[in-house]
Parts: structure tokens; C-alpha cells; sequence
């Protein structure tokens, strides 16, 4: 096991992780910013992650934007200027606040996948995504630390993009995160991942908590994955997609308590899952209706729902720093 993750500024010691985000945006969408785009996203983030470092002690954040996403009204693929515009952006982002953001390789839901996706092999996808983890990104030198795969309807383009995400993840030893937001894309996935020769041990399912109950959760941990927790205070539920009964507060710090409580404290990580897009020249935040909702919510709400839970600092210390460190080896 590696002892170092990969970041924008380079190889990093686990050691110095800080807590861990292990599931966050900075631009979602477009990543084809104007100027005046790019410099929205530094003054907008800038403050927010220097918080986190300064007076959270959080030092790692994972941007889990595939770095080949299109913009969903324009599935060609962007010109790397734009792709290498964004990420000297995220460097100067990180130097300038201490937090070490680590980039992910992997396609997102199916409408924004360039066009050559749809014209290539698995294995020329998982070529380019072995790429990405040892060589770099483009021509950035920047190693992407993770695999990111979005799952819409599980047809064969779905099936693909899972299928040359295992081949990497074997490849190269990178942990596979997901975009899985119904109790049937999340067993699909892990089972079809699990198929094709992924370790469940490695696969971190992302928005474990939406459309989720406590059965479905443990059934998931006790197969070996990982599940990981955004939905944390948010009670609109047509902003999540939410497809059943209210949305209760208290929704993910049950989910934890009783996933804990059966003894799979590690398989339990959260995140907030702030994200921003630039529509109509302007920089909007998703927010869920819940006005704070920063990447900071992580410790003005998660970290304290979880204390009002029961779980104690080396409880929440394994939930938010020793679990996540786990994901980003290799």
C-alpha cells in the first residue's frame, strides 16, 4: 500500500490528509469557463477551503468531476486548454489555501460523456483512465487519485464505462467511487463491478444515503463496500430526487448510528457534495434550500449530528479521517 496520495500540487503523505471530504465539486458544469468564469470559482472556494484547513482541520478534498465531462449541451470533447485551464485553476486554489485537492479520472452520467466514449473499445477507455492514475492528466503531470463512474439507466454504455473502470482499478490499485443514487443502481453496480474482477472492498459508493434505508445499507456493508454519505441535511426532497415518504433530518446520522452499531463503522464516509455550475455568465451554488450548505457543513452540522448521535472523537476521527485515507491509497 502507497503511503503517499496523489494531488494537484503532486504526491502528498497520508499523514497529512487532515480530514477528509472524499466526495466534492468545484465546477461541475461547464468546464469550458470564460476568465471571468475561472475567477468566480477561485473568489467563491478560496475563502470556504481556506475555513476548512484553518479552522476545521480539514486538508483534503476530492473533486469527484470526471476530468473528461462534457458540457451537457455539447457532447464533444473540450479542447484540453479548457481541461488544463481548470486544473492550473484547482492548483493555484490549493497553494493559495493549504488544501490538497485530489482529482479523479472516470466519465459521468451519459449525457455529458464526449462523443468518443461512445466510439470506444473498453479497453481504449480503460487505457485512458490507467493513463490519467500513472502518467497524468492531459499533459498536466497531474495523477488523478481515484475512478469515478455515473450510473443513469444501466444500459450498455453504463455497462462499458463499469466494465473499463474495473480494468483500471485492477491495473493500477485506485479505489472506484460512484454516482448511485436508487437502491438498484447501487446493487447493480457492485455487482456488476465485483464481475468484472473489482474488489467490493475498493468500491465506494457514492450517495449511499439517497433513496436509501437502513436494510438496503447493511446488506451493501456486509458485502464489503464502502458507502458514502451526502445527503446530510437536506429535506427538499425534489432537489435529491428523493422517491419515497419525507425526507427526514436526522435521515444519514440513523443511517451511521445503525451501521454502527452492526459493526460497520468503516465501511461509513460522509461528505457534503457542495458543487457550483456557471449558467446564464454567472457562478450558481447548489445549496438544497439549506442556506449554509457549504463545503463547511461537514463541521458546522455533520461532525456535530454525529457527536448528538452517540459516536465519539475516535468514532468520527475513523468516520472522517482513517476510512477516506483508505480510499485515496493505491
Amino acid at each position: 500500500m502507497d503511503t503517499a496520495f496523489q494531488t494537484v500540487n503532486g504526491a502528498v503523505s497520508l499523514s497529512d490528509t487532515g480530514h477528509v471530504l472524499p466526495h466534492e465539486h468545484l465546477i461541475a458544469f461547464p468546464l469550458a469557463l470564460p476568465d471571468k468564469g475561472l475567477e468566480a470559482v477561485r473568489d467563491y472556494f478560496t475563502p470556504i477551503y481556506r475555513r476548512l484547513a484553518d479552522d476545521f482541520g480539514c486538508r483534503t478534498i476530492v473533486e469527484v468531476t470526471p476530468r473528461l465531462i462534457a458540457d451537457p449541451e455539447n457532447t464533444q470533447r473540450l479542447p484540453e486548454s479548457y481541461r488544463r485551464n481548470c486544473t492550473e485553476l484547482y492548483k493555484e486554489i490549493s497553494r493559495a489555501t493549504g488544501m490538497n485537492i485530489v482529482l479523479c479520472t472516470g466519465f459521468y452520467l451519459n449525457h455529458t460523456r464526449p462523443a468518443y466514449f461512445f466510439e470506444s473499445s473498453v479497453n481504449a477507455l480503460a487505457d485512458e483512465m490507467i493513463r490519467d492514475i500513472t502518467v497524468g492528466i492531459d499533459d498536466t503531470g497531474i495523477r488523478a487519485g481515484i475512478i469515478k463512474v455515473a450510473l443513469g439507466d444501466f444500459g450498455p454504455d453504463d455497462r462499458k464505462q463499469l466494465s473499463a473502470a474495473a480494468i483500471a482499478a485492477k491495473e493500477t490499485g485506485a479505489a472506484i467511487t460512484t454516482h448511485t443514487c436508487t437502491r438498484d443502481l447501487r446493487m447493480g453496480t457492485l455487482n456488476y463491478l465485483e464481475g468484472a474482477g473489482a474488489d467490493p472492498g475498493r468500491i465506494y459508493l457514492g450517495h449511499a444515503d439517497a433513496n436509501a434505508d437502513l436494510p438496503e445499507m447493511l446488506t451493501l456493508a456486509a458485502r464489503g463496500c464502502k458507502l458514502l454519505l451526502t445527503v446530510w441535511g437536506i429535506t427538499d426532497k425534489a432537489s435529491i430526487g428523493w422517491r419515497h415518504g419525507p425526507l427526514a433530518k436526522s435521515h444519514c446520522a440513523y443511517l451511521c448510528r445503525g451501521l454502527a452499531d452492526e459493526g460497520y463503522i468503516d465501511n461509513i464516509l460522509v461528505s457534503v457534495d457542495a458543487a457550483a455550475k456557471w449558467v446564464n455568465d454567472a457562478l450558481s451554488v447548489w445549496l438544497y434550500n439549506v442556506p449554509d450548505r457549504t463545503s463547511c457543513f461537514a463541521f458546522t452540522y455533520i461532525k456535530p449530528e454525529l457527536e448528538r448521535n452517540g459516536f465519539n472523537a475516535e468514532q468520527i476521527d475513523r468516520i472522517m479521517i482513517g476510512n477516506p485515507r483508505k480510499m485515496l491509497t493505491m
